[in-house]
């Protein structure tokens, strides 16, 4: 086992360990529920008085006109009475320090249209109080702490402020999720309406850890205006009440079980937690002293995942005047209330109708609806003391015949109708997870609504309980609440489409209507889902209270999230990304317009910036130390269109560049350069978790950088699993170190490139600009070919994308194949192709010859390349080594990642000579070019006053290197490239039917030559790229009776065992003069079986490698179209001696 499978293992376990450590633990048996029961049975009820919980403004006055206010809040760890007979209990509070903090935390009042800005701060320890299961997606500091993100449940807040799970971060922001921005939240408190909301952790994976351990509190906003005319209770007979549930051991710590429901996949994890003691305030069945008259009571219900059916003994009834987020139209009495978890209700208690003790009870079963009844113990919540009427009280507070009006849901003008299923899954009936629509939380978005759209929600509740969703940022409401049919048929339907339209829903949505209750006709939070109901809902992404745009974009990362919350579900995967569109997706017509709409050849063909990769001493070169960054910036890719937002390397934000910086190295003087990754904690584009990624566990984006062609040790070669973040703060498996050693010796001189090539994501990173120029000078060779130089030696990369209205660049959202993968496709093709990071440029040159250095970086297109004015390429090297003699062509074909060093003399022509593209797109039989991708550049011949002295000339013949021999050969293999699709979509792609992580099956011995034969299988062309090798061609056969062969493949992987010899019968293709030489790209075209010599070792020098080729963590061999490069068509090569 390798050291770095070790650690990944010693990581795992240390943190399964961890989660399970709780400070102060007792070493004991853990407790049984009778053993709970005991203590909670032990406590006396009604001795302890309902706590008022402590005030915090959050606002001050200038001049007596309400101002923001700057609040600092922070979480301790402190010791908390639940009860007067109850040792005191380890808990975690928020306040405003550690004597003032409290459980709940401190009730913040707040004014509308008045900002609140609180810093967060985390004062907690560096482990737990209570356990927690890391087998599910959780925050996971590397060097210890708890993690917190605080979330004001019910604003409307800038994604930023609005706590997301990734944004986590510990004491003293010493280490952040990787959704982190800012320490202190903005809460704007204008685009809710007046109401009752509260604050709450919401930490990724420990969310019901922390709120168990007392993150949370109460946020009111106020309305004078609108709410002054009401005259509802106020002052100290206007309360806030939250009760939740808890258990707790005979030393007073808090109880969380340490045993899992289903051990095997999650050992701690439990679907819901229920305790014993019902707690109101902080306090276990509390008494509250009140009056003979009316009181308002805010009630939250802040339980993990009990429900609370709340009803008040001696006949009285509640008077609801508003639900969890919004005024009703008109009160509502009703004689019980149902409370979900993270539900509200504001209610008017008139204890003027009644005389000496009233208690407020439950009898909601849990889980709810259909399990345990209630017991002795959790149907008691607390009890109201009614005293003596008292004179000089004189209540003079009402109820209004009418509240507060908003607009009502409609269901025309709808921006779109969206299903959701919600899911539970098990193993031998025993629960292991639940997703909505089948998706985890880290799955790309899939609810893209637009800013100010209203929607329809339909929510088929597949499970056996009931489900309280939330939805961060809009306000929603339900009209509609319909049984299912059938619910196991359809059910079984939906477990393998997760489609509710294939499911044919309209025939299983046949079951009795239930009203809506009059209590929850208002814009809310929480609406609960009944189980084997669809529940429809309208749901608003804007204001509701009055007409006005978001002041914030809220499209900004991280967005947001929706979510069961019930925190038992929420943290184990019941949660979904809410990504806020700027608009809906662009049409393939859209993207084709904003390509259309650039004029071309406005813009100067760019010289990218060049770096030495040696510095001199006492006349001589010697090495250089680079330090090359990774930074997000603005990039113009054309006049005309809007900055777009990019990745690019540079040796600082202000000059790095797309394409990066050419570095310039000598052959025989190394280079080291040191790559730093500056990259934010999110992505600009979409990428997709289901394929093989490197998906860092506290965010940021996974880099690592592979010089491409480049003979170099292991440590240096980029692997896929060297993979690092931001500042080194987590690594993959693979990486070694932060400094990468060019030896430039062991590759002939030439034009290479470095480019990104993270696991899973080389795809996106190149395509985000992450590739740049790397050229290898051997003065000693060159010197005495006179070829064009200095100005008149241009590197030319040409690319190709799609740009937004806005000038970012698309990347598809949607897969080809989005039940299997959700994102990826398999090839990419912009409408715009650019040349240096210029979209279509112009090129001023003089009359005379000019070298270019062209290489192909686009991820999927191939380009074949002519040139108009009937001017000919005279092409000089391969995209590794000089050819021997120079060959003239009228085009030239560069798969991705190729290169042509050319020679075009423009003494030959004048005016105008466009660089044009006639490939098809897949190549060889994919789409024609149109009008746009057919042009790549424009040359400018000027006319000249004098005759332009040009001393460079093309050489007859060039540099020789040994030609590829078959003799002596100490291996053959072959290789099968095989695309695997289901309903006739693409799925991945294979290379002798294995797995990118399989074990390795290419194992050369260093210094060796050998014949690899590769059969493609596939419609395509595939550019076939080897690490550290290099190859050439030296046949290219047709296949014959393909299909009968490609079955017999598809069944055995063995070309020998199919008779390959019987179906290479095909015709034999010459390998173009221009590709007879040592390559780092050889083209497979399809249908064909092609044999190259591979050389692991020198081909200009007879010498052993200056390194030990065979360390890890090896190298790999893949196809260089880039879609199927991160889709496994790609495998390990390992060197063994």
């Amino acid at each position: 086992m390798g050291t770095s499978i070790l650690m990944v293992g010693l990581l795992f376990l240390l943190s399964f360990v961890n989660g399970l450590k709780v400070s102060g633990q007792a070493a004991s048996s853990p407790p049984t529920a009778a053993d709970l029961l005991q203590v909670a049975a032990s406590l006396q009820m009604y001795v302890d008085e309902l706590p008022d919980m402590p005030k915090i403004n959050g606002y001050t006055s200038h001049k007596g006109r309400p101002r923001a206010a700057h609040l600092t809040i922070g979480m301790f760890e402190k010791k908390w009475k639940f009860h007067r007979d109850l040792t005191a209990t380890t808990v975690f509070a928020f306040g405003m320090s550690s004597t003032a903090a409290t459980v709940p935390g401190p009730t913040i009042l707040t004014l509308q249209n008045v900002p609140t800005y609180i810093t967060w701060e985390n004062h907690l320890p560096s482990t737990h109080i209570l356990p927690w299961d890391p087998t599910i997606l959780n925050a996971i500091p590397k060097t210890g702490g708890v993690p917190t993100a605080v979330h004001l449940h019910g604003g409307i807040d800038e994604p930023q402020s609005d706590g997301s799970p990734f944004a986590w971060f510990t004491a003293d922001f010493n280490q952040t999720g990787p959704a982190w921005t800012t320490q202190t939240y903005t809460y704007l408190n204008d685009l809710q309406p007046p109401g009752n909301i509260f604050y709450h952790d919401h930490a990724l994976g420990i969310t019901r850890v922390n709120l168990i351990a007392g993150l949370f509190g109460g946020y009111l906003i106020t309305d004078p205006v609108t709410e002054s005319r009401l005259n509802l209770p106020s002052g100290s007979f206007d309360r806030l009440i939250m009760i939740f549930d808890r258990s707790f051991n005979k030393d007073g710590s808090l109880y969380l079980n340490y045993t899992g429901v289903n051990p095997p996949v999650h050992p701690q994890w439990q679907p819901e937690y229920f305790g014993d003691a019902i707690i109101v305030n902080g306090k276990a069945w509390p008494f509250m002293n009140v009056q003979p008259r009316k009181y308002r009571f805010r009630i939250a219900s802040v339980a993990n995942a009990r429900y609370f059916r709340l009803s008040l003994s001696n006949g009285l009834n509640f008077t609801q005047i508003a639900s969890d987020y919004s005024y009703l139209p008109h009160p509502v009495v009703v004689s019980s209330i149902l409370l979900s978890p993270a539900e509200g209700a504001d209610v008017i208690i008139d204890f003027s109708k009644s005389s000496g003790e009233v208690l407020l009870q439950n009898d909601a079963p849990y889980p709810y609806p259909s399990g345990n009844a209630v017991d002795s113990l959790n149907s008691k919540v607390m009890k109201f003391v009614i005293q003596s009427p008292n004179a000089s009280v004189v209540d003079r507070s009402v109820v209004p015949k009418s509240l507060v009006t908003y607009p009502k849901p409609v269901t025309t003008g709808i921006a779109k109708t969206r299903y959701l299923g919600l899911y539970e899954y098990s193993t031998n009936g025993l629960v292991t997870h639940l997703y909505i629509n089948g998706k985890r939380l880290t799955d790309p978005a899939t609810e893209t609504p637009v800013p100010g759209s209203t929607e329809v929600w339909k929510i088929i509740n597949l499970t056996q309980d009931d489900h309280p969703l939330h939805l961060h940022l809009a306000m929603f409401q339900a009209i509609e609440q319909r049984g299912l049919v059938n619910v196991d048929q359809f059910t079984a339907c939906m477990n393998i489409t997760y489609d509710p339209i294939k499911c044919n829903i309209s025939t299983y949505a046949q079951g009795p209507l239930f009203p809506i209750p009059p209590t929850e006709m208002t814009w809310k939070n929480i609406v609960k889902m009944a189980p084997g109901n669809i529940t429809t809902v309208v749901v608003k992404f804007g204001y509701v209270h009055k007409n006005a745009s978001y002041p914030f974009d809220s499209t900004a990362e991280p967005g947001y999230v929706y979510h069961c919350h019930i925190l038992d579900h929420e943290d184990n995967e019941m949660i979904r990304p809410l990504k806020m569109a700027a608009s809906t997706p662009p049409t393939a017509a859209d993207l084709l317009q904003v390509a259309a709409s650039l004029q071309m050849y406005v813009d100067e063909l760019p010289d990218m910036p060049k770096i030495n990769g040696y510095s001199s001493s006492e006349g001589r070169p010697v090495p250089a130390n680079l330090t090359i960054g990774m930074f997000e910036k603005k990039w113009k890719f054309h006049r005309d269109l809007p900055a777009t937002t990019v990745f690019a390397f540079g040796m600082s934000s202000t000059t790095a560049t797309v394409p990066g910086p050419t570095i310039l190295s000598l052959q025989n003087v190394p280079t080291y350069i040191t790559w730093e990754n500056h990259l934010p904690s999110n992505h600009i584009l979409p990428w997709d978790p289901t394929i093989l990624t490197a998906i860092p566990k506290t965010g940021g984006v996974a880099t690592v950088v592979h010089l491409h062609g480049g003979v170099d040790e292991p440590e240096s070669d980029g692997n896929p699993f060297a993979w690092f973040t931001a500042d080194f703060n987590q690594t993959g498996p693979a990486w070694t170190k932060p400094t990468y050693t060019y030896l430039n010796d062991i590759q002939p001189p030439g034009n290479i490139f470095y480019h990104d090539h993270a696991l899973g994501l080389t795809r996106l990173n190149i395509f985000a600009g992450l590739f740049g120029g790397y050229l290898v000078s051997d003065s000693a060779t060159e010197g005495c070919l006179n070829l064009p130089s200095s100005s008149f030696d241009r590197l030319i990369m040409i690319f190709d994308r799609s740009f937004n209205k806005d000038g970012s660049l698309y990347m598809n959202y949607t897969g080809v194949n989005p039940p299997i993968h959700p994102h990826w496709q398999p090839e990419y093709f912009g409408d715009a192709i650019i040349v240096n990071g210029k979209a279509w440029p112009f090129m001023n040159v003089q009359v005379r010859k000019y070298r270019f250095r062209i290489v192909n970086v686009a991820n999927a297109r191939y380009f074949r390349l002519s040139l108009s004015s009937g001017l000919k390429f005279t092409q000089i090297a391969s995209d590794y080594s000089y050819l021997p003699q120079p060959v003239v062509l009228s085009s030239i074909l560069l798969a991705p990642a190729e290169g042509a060093d050319v020679i075009i003399d423009f003494s030959k022509s004048s005016g105008e000579v466009l660089l044009q593209n006639d490939a098809p797109y897949p190549y060889p039989s994919g789409n024609a070019v149109d009008s746009l991708n057919t042009k790549v550049m424009k040359f400018v011949i000027q006319s000249q006053n004098a005759p332009v002295v040009d001393l460079s000339v093309v050489p007859k013949s060039i540099v020789t290197y040994p030609k590829p021999v078959t003799t002596g050969i100490a291996r053959t293999r072959f290789l099968g490239l095989y695309e695997y699709s289901t309903n006739g979509l693409v799925t991945h792609l294979y290379i002798n039917g294995k797995r990118f992580t399989d074990p390795a099956t290419e194992t050369p011995v260093p210094g060796s030559t050998e014949i690899w034969k590769i059969i493609n299988l596939t419609h395509d062309d595939h550019p076939l790229h080897l690490h550290l090798a290099m190859f050439q061609a030296i046949e290219r056969r047709g296949l014959v009776n393909t299909d009968q062969f490609t079955a017999c493949m598809n069944t055995t992987y063995d070309p020998i065992k199919c008779n390959i010899s019987s179906y290479a019968q095909g015709p034999l293709f010459p390998i173009p003069p221009s590709e007879m030489t040592w390559k780092n790209i050889v083209k497979m075209a399809p249908g064909n079986m092609t044999t190259a010599v591979v050389k692991f070792g020198y081909v200009h020098k007879n010498a052993s490698y200056p390194f030990d080729p065979t360390a890890e963590p090896g190298y790999i061999y893949h196809c260089h179209i880039l879609d199927h490069e991160d889709n496994e068509m790609m495998r390990p090569l390992k060197l063994v001696w």
